[in-house]
């Protein structure tokens, strides 16, 4: 008798344990489910990260026409533009040049929703002073921003503003 008693215990007791292995287990996901569900929703989505890469890529690779000269890319308009000095590329001053055609381009993603704005930025440095060329700007405190780094020169960074 005592030997069946001894081993209905232990059975007992091991049923105990697998029982409170499977509540741990258990009280653990839904610890894991609350701390995901809960978390505010991230502001970086797929779609706007690729949006924004886009758009910073077709304003660097867009040639504008020139009558008279060779003609380049905004990159290489970037890169040549000496900001301080304002010199002249494609008959025109470098910095209205990068700025008018670069609106042109952000105004084309406009699809009259206002739920997409652009803020377009070149940053710069000479003497160790760091300067920005503000293209266009964007009231939200909701951004999306992609710099795109230049082996050399200025960087061009692209934001998206988020409209609620």
């Amino acid at each position: 008798m005592a030997k069946i008693i001894k081993k209905a215990t232990k059975r007992g007791q091991t049923e105990a344990i697998g029982l409170l292995v499977i509540v741990v287990l258990f009280v653990v996901i839904i610890m894991f489910y609350l701390a995901f569900s809960l978390r505010p929703e991230a502001v970086n989505t797929l779609k706007e990260n690729v949006q924004v890469d886009y758009m910073l890529n077709a304003i660097l690779k867009y040639t504008p026409e020139c009558s008279n000269e060779v003609t380049k890319t905004m990159k290489d308009i970037i890169n040549s533009c000496d900001f301080e000095a304002n010199n002249v590329i494609c008959g025109r001053p470098c910095k209205d040049l990068i700025k008018d055609e670069s609106k042109k381009i952000i105004e084309l993603a406009d699809d009259g929703k206002q739920k997409y704005g652009y803020d377009f930025e070149i940053k710069w440095s000479k003497n160790g002073k760091e300067n920005m060329l503000n293209v266009k700007k964007c009231e939200s405190n909701n951004k999306i921003t992609y710099h795109k780094f230049l082996f050399r020169g200025p960087e061009p960074s692209l934001s998206i503003c988020i409209f609620k």
